[in-house]
């Protein structure tokens, strides 16, 4: 197999699997959500899902006498597995890369970490069969009858785009990262400082408090330190407000998510910051007052 052929299956891949993502979400949503980590009709996770079936299980498949239910279990049990891990991997190196979990199955039952769930593994093994089944050899067909010259091309066209597009994904992610952080390392500061005068008696209290959206905790914190007795230690309450005024300034100057930002939220709903999850979520609001 050559990697002319692998190519082709990505890119086919990856699109009816922005269609499946985009059809779904927006059907769920009553609108139209572009459901895709790139701007343009892919899902790369789907591409590179069918490349790991195509590439270590339709061989051995193929070969088998009998096509017919020792094939489709072979590829329900293979291509659930296969799927599932790269599914778990993708989860984890994006919550590595920006600081954030971008689908969530704590919910669902038998789940792993939230990142891969039985219900999902067993989908993923039953379209694996039916599509390396009876899809597989349709697209082979098709990429073997297309020009090599002429497709070879249109290969390179469509690299370029993607690597434009995946490079101007990111560094809008890594933009919309670093907003977050800092409002997110100004809640932990203060977070912190609000201990040494044991301005929360109640650590599980203290800690609830800063689960609530940016502008609950500063008026939280502000009436306890009009209230508060700090005696000889008027260090700390000079501290604390300082921190209150650094993370009022950091919300009031904070940008409103622009459009690459907006389309991002919103592809993924159910995107989690591993804790002060409130930040995210009033960015989200923030970015639904806009239209498309």
């Amino acid at each position: 197999m050559i990697l002319y052929n692998i190519c082709y299956y990505f890119y086919i891949y990856a699109l009816v699997g922005w269609i499946w993502e985009t059809c779904l979400c927006s059907v769920r949503e009553r609108k139209f959500i572009n459901r895709g980590f790139l701007n343009g009709p892919l899902c790369p996770i789907y591409g590179f899902g069918m490349i790991s079936l195509i590439v270590f299980l339709y061989p051995i498949t193929s070969r088998l006498v009998d096509n017919g239910l020792h094939s489709f279990f072979l590829l329900f049990v293979g291509g659930g597995i296969l799927c599932s891990v790269l599914e778990y991997f993708t989860s984890w190196l994006l919550e590595i890369l920006f600081d954030a979990s971008w689908w969530d199955y704590s919910k669902e039952k038998f789940n792993i970490k939230g990142r891969i769930c039985l219900k999902a593994s067993l989908f993923w093994g039953v379209m694996s069969a039916l599509i390396i089944m009876f899809i597989q050899p349709i697209v082979k067909g098709w990429i073997d009858s297309l020009p090599q010259p002429q497709g070879t091309y249109i290969l390179w066209l469509l690299i370029s785009i993607t690597s434009i597009d995946f490079i101007v994904t990111v560094a809008h992610l890594i933009s919309l990262r670093t907003k977050i952080q800092g409002i997110r390392t100004s809640i932990k500061q203060l977070r912190e400082d609000v201990i040494i005068p044991k301005l929360y008696e109640d650590v599980e209290e203290r800690l609830y408090l800063f689960d609530k959206r940016v502008d609950e905790i500063i008026y939280d914190i502000q009436t306890r330190i009009e209230k508060f007795d700090f005696k000889e230690d008027i260090g700390a309450k000079d501290k604390i407000s300082a921190r209150i005024e650094e993370l009022r300034s950091k919300y009031k100057d904070f940008k409103l998510p622009n459009l690459q930002e907006r389309r991002i939220l919103k592809a993924f709903p159910k995107m989690k910051l591993r804790d002060f999850d409130e930040v995210l979520k009033e960015i989200k609001e923030k970015a639904q007052q806009f239209k498309k």
